[in-house]
């Protein structure tokens, strides 16, 4: 009896969870303003600095880095760290040739994270009025920057978070990210 009570309390649980998680991706996918579908200001913005950390992402970077060299902001600067990676990163990078600036990282201090120190860098080498962070693993739109400097403008935004299209491995990842 105790058994069939915790497998139908187990059972219940997993069904609510999951029923919770795709009513999410379902809201996401339904609300989720798209910055490739709003309209885009046609007078001149602010500096950007897009702010890429990398830590062993010569494969992304293979895919990334031509896609950069096809943003049309016109006063964007592209930073990126090459956070102490054992693959061909850094080189790959140097020898891109592309609009991006390699930065090497710091050595990672106690009690900090590599991620968190790596975007620290990154922050403090820009001179864009508006810094954009922007994992390796992203695919990246011409109109990316635009649209998304558009956005904060039109809305009066200090801050705003934009989830670019993502490479994702796993269904799981594909049925809680919008």
């Amino acid at each position: 009896m105790i058994f069939h009570l915790a497998s139908n309390l187990f059972f219940w649980g997993v069904t609510v969870t999951t029923a919770v998680m795709l009513l999410g991706a379902l809201l996401n996918l339904i609300t989720a303003p798209r910055l490739e579908k709003l309209p885009v200001a046609s007078e001149k913005g602010p500096s950007v600095s897009l702010l890429i950390p990398a830590r062993n992402e010569e494969d992304n970077l293979k895919i990334l880095l031509p896609m950069l060299a096809r943003l049309d902001y016109p006063d964007l600067e592209i930073l990126l760290l090459d956070d102490d990676s054992q693959d061909g990163t850094a080189a790959l990078a140097q020898n891109a040739g592309g609009p991006a600036r390699l930065l090497h990282g710091k050595p990672l201090p106690e009690g900090w994270l590599g991620k968190n120190l790596a975007c620290a860098q990154l922050a403090e080498a820009a001179h864009g009025d508006i810094l954009i962070f922007c994992d390796a693993d992203v695919r990246l739109g011409p109109q990316a920057i635009t649209a998304t400097v558009s956005r904060m403008r039109n809305d009066g935004l200090d801050a705003f978070t934009a989830l670019p299209r993502q490479i994702m491995g796993t269904w799981a990842e594909q049925a809680v990210l919008p």
